[in-house]
């Protein structure tokens, strides 16, 4: 079943919450703000959340009031979001403008921009297995560590098609930040002449200008 924002609802959380299992919700190009157009939670449906104008074109900005998207209820690689830029994202500790807490959802052909938070301003991964492919992670902020993605809990990142680039944080790891056992794997080409596959393991912060994961 395909479920419109804002055809059919008003916001993309009134389209989650009705959703069930294997549903689309489509939101449509546009920028989306306000409540129930973040801090975003599928509540363990697995479901797919596709921006229809892709990421130049569907929007979610969330005007510095928390994160965009919270995958917390174990969610599997069949919840899917495709096709968003997120923006403007702020964020708590232990979040990021998406929160991955024991879960494994596939985030597909996105952006994620201009956010900040204590740790992985874009991506705050706790435990489970997501998968990031055909995605840019530019311009974030942790104010700690990782600035673009932070890795913890014993989570395993699968990291495809992807560039985290020039983002900041303030105690290190510019660009990536893992924690414990941990492996952030992928086939990197970078600044220092490091050619994938690599395998970025505990208590490494990666800092060069830019990972690219082709």
């Amino acid at each position: 079943l395909a479920l419109d924002v804002p055809g059919d609802f008003a916001t993309i959380q009134e389209a989650i919450d009705v959703a069930c299992p294997a549903d689309t919700i489509r939101v449509a190009a546009g920028n989306h703000s306000g409540p129930g157009n973040r801090m975003l939670d599928p509540g363990g449906v697995d479901l797919v959340i596709l921006g229809t104008g892709g990421p130049a074109g569907t929007i979610i900005d969330c005007e510095g009031s928390g994160p965009a998207f919270l995958f917390q209820s174990g969610e599997t690689a069949a919840t899917v979001l495709d096709g968003f830029t997120i923006h403007n994202a702020s964020s708590g500790a232990g979040q990021g403008a998406i929160t991955v807490v024991g879960a494994a959802p596939l985030i597909r052909n996105c952006a994620i921009t201009g956010s900040h938070s204590p740790s992985g301003a874009a991506l705050h991964v706790d435990g489970g297995a997501p998968i990031v492919e055909s995605s840019t992670i530019s311009a974030n902020f942790a104010s700690e560590r990782g600035g673009g993605l932070y890795v913890t809990g014993g989570a395993t990142l699968d990291f495809s098609g992807s560039i985290v680039s020039g983002n900041c944080a303030g105690m290190g790891g510019t660009q990536v930040w893992t924690d414990a056992t941990v492996s952030f794997t992928c086939s990197a080409v970078d600044s220092t002449g490091v050619v994938g596959p690599v395998r970025y393991l505990a208590d490494d912060e990666i800092d060069d200008p830019e990972v690219r994961a082709p």
